[in-house]
């Protein structure tokens, strides 16, 4: 499926998207602390409830022939000297676990089963774009570094950041989600090494939820109890700017 040739900007869309919400909810704020989102925020917890039995039911995967020409890609802003570093680049793993570790794209390839897939990717924006997708199952990653018993979720840091404000992207699941065995962490797009466009080296794919739960250009993931602390405290960088947690399930 191709995009729609008129896409909103994610900042255009948080901007339009509550206004018809106000309208008819008598004019109630959709900012955190208000009684909307207090409402949104215990529907995200009900979603996560009644979501756990379901958290293994697969989505469907596509042939060739169905891989889309164009697939659409959006980032925030990259160091300059970033595809320089990539030859030093490693994965570092740690928080909450048993056995914390450190991989080279090498040593990725090496110590896990690779996996491909070609699934869907649904952007919040209104398009969808089919691509196979191969890498290392997140679950297989968790069995090696043991989570312990407290961690509730786990939280991908990348290397791309708000040019305004500085704030570096992250992205976070919680570890039902990041156990789904079709949830990735890829290091290939369309059987050859992942594009720089598209999060190279590696990065995050999600195919049961929304695309900017995909975060792009992980180069760390932490295990948390909590995400109260990590910057806005929401989750991830768009959360913090105004979707809601739920919006990605």
């Amino acid at each position: 499926m191709r995009p729609a040739d008129h896409r909103l900007s994610r900042r255009a869309f948080l901007a339009a998207a509550p206004a018809p919400l106000l309208a008819l909810l008598g004019g109630c704020s959709l900012q955190p602390g208000s009684g909307w989102w207090e409402a949104l925020a215990w529907a995200e917890r009900l979603d996560e409830a009644l979501a756990r039995p379901f958290a293994g039911r697969l989505v469907k995967t596509y042939a060739r022939e169905a891989w889309s020409a164009e697939f659409p890609v959006r980032s925030l802003t990259l160091a300059g000297d970033y595809p320089a570093t990539l030859a030093a680049w490693r994965l570092r793993v740690d928080g909450l676990v048993e056995r914390p570790a450190s991989y080279s794209l090498a040593e990725l390839r090496q110590a896990f089963p690779k996996v491909a897939e070609a699934t869907r990717h649904d952007c919040v924006e209104g398009w969808s774009a089919i691509a196979e997708w191969g890498g290392l199952r997140v679950a297989d990653l968790l069995a090696a570094v043991r989570p312990r018993p407290e961690a509730r979720w786990i939280v991908f840091h990348a290397a791309d950041y708000d040019a305004d404000t500085g704030q570096r992207y992250y992205g976070s699941l919680a570890l039902s989600h990041a156990a789904h065995p079709q949830t990735l962490l890829a290091y290939e797009m369309n059987g050859a090494p992942l594009p720089l466009r598209h999060g190279a080296p590696l990065r995050l794919k999600v195919p049961n939820q929304l695309g900017y739960k995909s975060t792009k250009f992980v180069h760390q993931i932490s295990l948390v109890e909590q995400l109260e602390g990590l910057a806005g405290g929401r989750g991830g960088y768009w959360e913090d700017v105004g979707y809601a947690h739920w919006a990605g399930v």
